[in-house]
């Protein structure tokens, strides 16, 4: 059950992760229009 309950927190996690860097590079792409 231990072992259980740290892979879906390491899942979520890896989740959240390529989540954020999504965002970022969403982010980054329309600062990049707004510069030009």
């Amino acid at each position: 059950m231990d072992t259980n309950k740290m892979s879906k927190s390491k899942r979520t996690n890896y989740e959240s992760f390529f989540y954020v860097r999504k965002y970022l590079e969403y982010y980054i792409h329309l600062s990049t229009i707004n510069g030009k």
